[in-house]
């Protein structure tokens, strides 16, 4: 028996049709989607050669598209550790035994979920702004930085967090069972479900 029959029943000559049919029809339909994008942005004058002429001058790529970059991926490895550190702290303080640990961590995180980036971004550049925490060509960077670290690292990262330590809080019972053990094999384990962690973050940001 192959590998491949486990899995999934082979597919008959019927089901061979279908899929080839079911393949053509997807094509034909995407083809039909680009050409009807084209046909209305040729419509609107869209793709004349001076409307995409500025792409090609020096200027709008040193003063525009390499900073905008630039600053883009700034703020996105800033906000990755300061969110990691953030939603660390907060998903194994959801888990503590102490209730004015728990809760705060755990309103902090509801909070945050439920509001947009885009507001936090926002409310953060006219918070510094109005301060002067930053030097005004800095504002917008600390605002994107403070707004991915506050939606990220809270509801998404701390959710990561508090799953893998409940995984490892319910691992079948071994030595760690005895009183005197227990404080250091629930450390361990928030170790290992940090370690299980990496993978995911990786894909996640």
């Amino acid at each position: 028996m192959s590998s491949s029959s486990v899995l999934f029943d082979a597919p008959g000559p019927r089901s061979k049709r279908l899929y080839a049919a079911v393949g053509v029809a997807s094509v034909i339909l995407l083809l039909l989607a680009l050409w009807f994008v084209y046909s209305k942005l040729d419509e609107k004058g869209q793709l004349t050669a001076a409307k995409w002429k500025p792409f090609l001058t020096g200027v709008v790529w040193t003063e525009y598209i390499i900073p905008g970059l630039i600053g883009t991926l700034t703020a996105a490895a800033i906000s990755v550790v300061f969110a990691l550190t953030l939603g660390t702290l907060l998903g194994v303080g959801r888990l503590s035994a102490t209730a004015w640990i728990r809760i705060p961590c755990g309103v902090v995180v509801e909070f945050f979920r439920a509001v947009p980036v885009l507001m936090m971004m926002l409310f953060s550049y006219a918070l510094y702004g109005y301060y002067e925490w930053f030097p005004s060509d800095r504002l917008a960077l600390a605002a994107v930085v403070t707004g991915l670290t506050l939606y990220n690292g809270s509801p998404n990262w701390s959710a990561r967090v508090c799953t893998r330590c409940r995984r490892a809080r319910t691992r079948p019972r071994s030595r760690s069972d005895s009183p005197p053990a227990r404080p250091c094999a629930w450390c361990c384990c928030r170790k290992q479900s940090l370690r299980c962690c990496r993978p995911s973050s990786a894909s996640w940001w």
